[in-house]
C-alpha cells in the first residue's frame, strides 16, 4: 500500500565525485519544477554520489487493522480475489501476499512447532487492511467481503486474526520465509517485479523452466501481489 522507499524521497543532498555538495533538499510532496534529479542517486548505489542526508515523506501509523490468512486453489484465483477486494476495501488494503505450501513446508522444517491455519490448502494469501483513523471496525468491513469471496468461489476456506498473537503468528509465517530459505545452503533467490495481471502467467513459465532446468528443484514463488 505504500510503495517501495523511493517513492517517499521528498529531497537528497549528495556529494558528488569532485567534491561538490548538490543540494536537493526539499521537503515539498508535489514538486514539479524542473528534473527530479534526486531519483537519478536515489536508484544508483552511490555511483553518481553519495548521499549525506535526506527528506523522507512519512505516513501515520494505522490505529486500526485486520487480518486474515485465506486458501485459494491456485494463483490466478489469488488474482481474482484481490480484484474482487480492491472492488470491496480500496485503499484499506495494505497487504496481499500470495504463499505457496511449499513455503510453509519451509517454515515447517525450520519451526515444528509453528501451527498451520489451513493445512492442505495448496495456495495462501495472507491479507491485512489497515487504516489511520481511530475506532474505524475493519473486521465490520472485511467479513462481509470475504463471505462475499466464499460464496463465489474465489476462496476455498479462511482464518481471521482475532488478537495481536494471531495476528503475529500468520505473519510470522509470511516473515519466516526468508530465514527458512537461508537456512537451506541449496537455495537460489530472486526478486521479480511483473505487472500484477501478468503474475500468474509469470509464476505457471518460470516454474515450467525451473523444473526443466533443475529436475527435482521446488520453485517457491512467494511475495506481494498487491
Amino acid at each position: 500500500r505504500h510503495r517501495m522507499t523511493r517513492a517517499h524521497v521528498l529531497g537528497l543532498e549528495v556529494v558528488l565525485a569532485d567534491g561538490r555538495v548538490w543540494d536537493g533538499l526539499r521537503l515539498l510532496r508535489k514538486d514539479n519544477a524542473g528534473y527530479d534529479l534526486k531519483q537519478l542517486f536515489v536508484g544508483s548505489e552511490g555511483t553518481l554520489g553519495i548521499v549525506t542526508a535526506a527528506a523522507l515523506a512519512l505516513s501515520p501509523r494505522p490505529l486500526a487493522t485486520a487480518t486474515a490468512f485465506l486458501a485459494v486453489t491456485d494463483p490466478e484465483a489469488a488474482l481474482a480475489l484481490f480484484t474482487h477486494l480492491r472492488r470491496r476495501l480500496g485503499d484499506l488494503i495494505a497487504a496481499f501476499e500470495l504463499i505457496p505450501r511449499a513455503a510453509l513446508a519451509l517454515n515447517a522444517a525450520r519451526r515444528p512447532d509453528a501451527r498451520d491455519p489451513l493445512p492442505g490448502a495448496p495456495w495462501l494469501v495472507l491479507l491485512e487492511i489497515e487504516s489511520p483513523a481511530e475506532g474505524l471496525d475493519l473486521d465490520a468491513l472485511l467479513e462481509p467481503a470475504l463471505a462475499a469471496a466464499l460464496e463465489a468461489g474465489l476462496v476455498t476456506d479462511a482464518v481471521l486474526a482475532r488478537s495481536e498473537r494471531e495476528r503475529a503468528e500468520l505473519w510470522g509465517l509470511r516473515e519466516g520465509l526468508a530465514e527458512a530459505q537461508a537456512t537451506n545452503p541449496r537455495v537460489l533467490k530472486s526478486d521479480t517485479s511483473v505487472p500484477v495481471s501478468a503474475t500468474a502467467r509469470f509464476v505457471a513459465d518460470a516454474t515450467t523452466h525451473i523444473t526443466a532446468l533443475l529436475p527435482g528443484a521446488t520453485p517457491v514463488p512467494f511475495g506481494h501481489i498487491g
